[in-house]
């Protein structure tokens, strides 16, 4: 239950840590987080993937 309630929300809470709408280069950082996590994942594993914005999250 509690994994299930934070592996969905973790994406979307990292990147709203990086949302900042008076950066001109926003859409960048954004796109970057994504690439980063995806890159994570297929990496070094989907668990260290969703867990890196759990940590950036706390």
């Amino acid at each position: 239950m509690g994994s299930g309630g934070v592996r969905p929300h973790s994406l979307a809470f990292g990147a709203y840590q990086i949302d900042n709408k008076t950066n001109v280069n926003n859409g960048r950082a954004l796109e970057s987080f994504f690439w980063g996590i995806v890159y994570i994942q297929d990496h070094a594993g989907w668990k260290v993937g969703f867990g890196f914005p759990a940590m950036l999250m706390c």
